[in-house]
């Protein structure tokens, strides 16, 4: 069984939680310093942090969408975080060129699977691609792509445009570009990025960085705010993802209000029906 078919889709990236946190993080959670393999592996904290955010989005949603078929929460036309390299540390880019998007397939059929990529170069103008989900994605990690042509994963999910590349200084083997393949909605690839996030800083910065952990409850609150929302979507303040699906989730209750004795009070008729009802 390949990696695809046995790893569980999710909203977020170990890309889009590592670059939410980078500029804030201790060296624990500093991933300038780590090679692409220690990258792709950093399951050990950081997914197991999005599979917790995933359940509780999906908890909260179930009731109202259905259980998530690969389509419910992805109806949409999929797309890639901007790439982004290293400009510091000791592992940063020498080359000096930019890579301005990254094209994300869809196929309506056959909806994908959320991913974090490292693009890796093996010399000036060619490179790999190596996927969180599936390892690599081409021949080798750094080949199998090239800047003067148009590269695809093999998946088919994500290919580099030559039209993408802006010309600066030649790439240097080991160079590295990072971004996320996304297919949810970008509410919910938010939610579970910040959820993450914060129980990533909780972890990592117990006893170390106060001033982070803070920054990771905040993020809490806010993710599980906007969640809180979605899952009232009949509500003044409520949000949806889309139109919703048809299930009745209009109150059983009705408008015939009674005094304590049980008896039909009319002068009360066409007030608040909670209120009416149950008292």
């Amino acid at each position: 069984m390949s990696l695809k078919t046995s790893k569980p889709r999710m909203f977020s990236t170990v890309v889009d939680v590592l670059s939410a946190i980078r500029e804030i993080g201790t060296e624990y959670i500093d991933w300038s310093s780590q090679d692409t393999s220690s990258i792709i592996l950093y399951s050990g904290i950081v997914e197991d942090n999005i599979a917790e955010a995933d359940s509780i989005i999906q908890s909260k949603l179930y009731p109202i969408y259905g259980a998530d078929t690969g389509t419910i929460f992805r109806p949409i036309t999929p797309y890639c975080t901007v790439p982004f390299g290293h400009t510091s540390g000791s592992s940063s880019n020498t080359g000096t060129g930019r890579l301005i998007s990254v094209q994300a397939n869809y196929v309506a059929a056959t909806p994908g699977y959320t991913a974090g990529y490292v693009l890796e170069f093996g010399a000036a103008t060619t490179y790999g691609l190596l996927s969180t989900l599936e390892g690599a994605q081409t021949t080798t990690a750094t080949s199998g792509g090239a800047i003067a042509s148009d590269t695809s994963s093999t998946n088919g999910d994500v290919t580099v445009l030559a039209a993408a590349w802006i010309t600066g200084t030649a790439w240097v083997s080991g160079d590295k570009l990072y971004f996320s393949y996304i297919d949810c909605y970008r509410i919910l690839n938010m939610i579970s990025k910040r959820l993450a996030a914060s129980f990533t800083l909780n972890e990592v910065t117990v006893g170390q960085a106060p001033s982070e952990s803070e920054i990771g409850r905040m993020w809490y609150n806010r993710a599980m705010s906007t969640l809180d929302r979605l899952g009232r979507p009949d509500a003044p303040d409520g949000m949806a993802l889309t139109t919703l699906p048809s299930v009745d989730i209009t109150p059983v209750q009705v408008d015939y209000p009674v005094d304590e004795w049980g008896i039909y009070d009319s002068s009360r008729a066409m007030t608040d029906r909670t209120t009416g009802y149950n008292e």
